[in-house]
């Protein structure tokens, strides 16, 4: 047998609701674990009958991309996770049997993000391409075997 609504009002009245979640975001610093997960902040929900307190929580979707060597080649990390978007909305709506409605919704909106190391490749680029390194170093290579050959053929004359 149960107790009368007023007397079962009064204590669901006394209730809340505590919902903590688990997200995710991208650490940039981290060449192990690139994603990386929270606790969320609270969300709070104080019990009033009569009302079901609605929410609809958005998980935005994230696309990883990571080029970790320094080569420039191989090593590139794909993945893809959820996180909770800073947009929630709440709505306060009638009794119906319910006393908390939450809602996870896939947000519309996707996040890209790239992390690469600066290559080897980026390194010769920033000294003046490839063509200017390859002469450099042939020029290393062969300046001493040039100046040999020019000694050579003046002492032959």
């Amino acid at each position: 047998m149960c107790d009368e609504d007023e007397v079962i009002n009064d204590f669901v009245s006394t209730l809340d609701i505590d919902v903590v979640l688990i997200d995710s975001y991208f650490d940039i610093d981290s060449f192990r674990s690139p994603i990386g997960s929270f606790l969320t902040e609270n969300y709070y929900y104080n019990i009033v009958p009569g009302f079901t307190k609605a929410s609809f929580l958005y998980l935005k979707e994230n696309e990883v991309e990571t080029v970790d060597s320094v080569l420039g080649i191989g090593d590139t990390y794909h993945d893809k996770f959820y996180s909770v978007s800073d947009e929630v909305r709440d709505i306060k709506s009638e009794y119906n049997d319910l006393f908390v409605d939450i809602r996870l919704i896939l947000d519309p909106e996707k996040t890209e993000h790239k992390r690469s190391v600066f290559s080897i490749f980026d390194v010769i680029a920033q000294i003046g391409g490839f063509f200017g390194a390859f002469s450099s170093i042939i020029g290393l290579i062969l300046g001493s075997y040039i100046e040999k050959l020019l000694h050579y053929s003046i002492l032959r004359r």
